[in-house]
C-alpha cells in the first residue's frame, strides 16, 4: 500500500464518520432551527438586553 492509498483510505473513513455523526444529529438540529424560528431569532444574532 502506498502513502496515497493510506491517505485516501483515512479520508474515506473520516468522511464516513462525519456523515454518520451528521445523520445522527440531524433531528436535533432541525428541532433547534424550529425553536429559533418560533422565537424569532436568527442563528448567531443576539438581541441586546
Amino acid at each position: 500500500m502506498t502513502g496515497r492509498q493510506v491517505l485516501a483510505a483515512e479520508a474515506g473513513v473520516l468522511g464516513a464518520l462525519v456523515l454518520a455523526l451528521l445523520a445522527r444529529e440531524m433531528p436535533g438540529i432541525v428541532r433547534e432551527v424550529r425553536i429559533w424560528r418560533m422565537v424569532g431569532l436568527r442563528p448567531g444574532c443576539r438581541h441586546p438586553r
